[in-house]
């Protein structure tokens, strides 16, 4: 999926800026609808960050649930 090798690329360039972690919460309320299907253990298998990872996918696509039932974009 196009939209996983964007994120492991945009992770990759975060890292040396010492923003990974907040780039990743971003990366997934961006685009959590093309995500929310997704495991989120390959997820993070495929963009390259550790198991611990699989609770913040899982939090921000359910942050972004949230935030669509309030009526935010």
């Amino acid at each position: 999926m196009k939209i996983v090798e964007t994120i492991k690329l945009t992770l990759q360039k975060a890292q040396a800026k010492r923003e990974k972690t907040a780039v990743f919460h971003s990366q997934l309320l961006l685009n959590a609808e093309l995500l929310k299907n997704l495991d989120p253990h390959e997820f993070c298998r495929n963009v390259d960050v550790a198991k611990s990872y699989v609770r913040e996918f899982r939090k921000m696509i359910a942050v972004a649930r949230t935030l669509s039932e309030l009526g935010y974009p």
